[in-house]
């Protein structure tokens, strides 16, 4: 069996399609990707627990996403929830086992592009990068990861997997190489005040970029 399998009993949509689910969990590279598209399907599919994949309706996602939002589900819960379910249904479609993705002509709630967290001002990042004391080794090394994190907007996942080696130089600029969720790779032209504090850093503490495994 697929190690992947859900240990807890199937719900009747995936006891008919389990060999499908499985491989579209399988599929997922993220192990955090592959639980919540694991939970998300699963309730949905508990909504419509006597119900082939084949026989979900527009109007029945459409039901389901307004429960959530009755419920007092944030938008971006309920448009995650309703992304796992698309997902799904897309990979049984290509796999022949259903005629259409019923989620493809549903409209999600609408997101917020802005996010949760608010920005800072030009006053509060020059604050925020001159507190660390210079003159101490761990105050460099906390004004460079400051730096890299406020000029980035990298995630502190992202940031600790960091090498020397993901730092180089491209058409005269510095630029580096992230590897995000996924294991999938961005590179970014490096801002000038997060390379600056960043080489200091380093230099301070006997490294350059041609040696040392890590960044941080």
């Amino acid at each position: 069996m697929n190690q992947l399998a859900i240990t807890q009993p199937l719900v009747p949509a995936f006891q008919q399609v389990s060999v499908e689910y499985n491989n579209w969990l399988a599929n997922q590279i993220s192990p955090e990707t592959r639980r919540s598209y694991q939970l998300d399907c699963r309730q949905f599919f508990e909504r419509f627990p006597i119900k082939h994949p084949a026989d979900i309706t527009i109007q029945d996602v459409i039901t389901y996403r307004d429960e959530l939002r009755s419920s007092g589900r944030q938008p971006s819960t309920i448009a995650r929830k309703l992304s796992s379910v698309s997902s799904l249904f897309s990979w049984l479609k290509d796999q022949g086992v259903v005629v259409h993705n019923p989620v493809e002509k549903v409209r999600f709630p609408k997101v917020s592009s802005e996010g949760k967290t608010p920005g800072l001002s030009e006053r509060e990042v020059r604050s925020l990068l001159d507190a660390p004391d210079p003159n101490l080794a761990i105050g460099n090394f906390h004004k460079a990861v400051l730096a890299m994190l406020v000029y980035t907007g990298m995630r502190r996942s992202e940031l600790c997997g960091l090498k020397v080696s993901d730092l180089f130089e491209e058409d005269e600029k510095p630029v580096l190489r992230i590897i995000g969720k996924g294991e999938k790779e961005r590179r970014i032209v490096l801002h000038l005040i997060a390379f600056k504090y960043l080489t200091e850093y380093l230099e301070k503490s006997g490294r350059s970029l041609t040696n040392g495994p890590n960044l941080t």
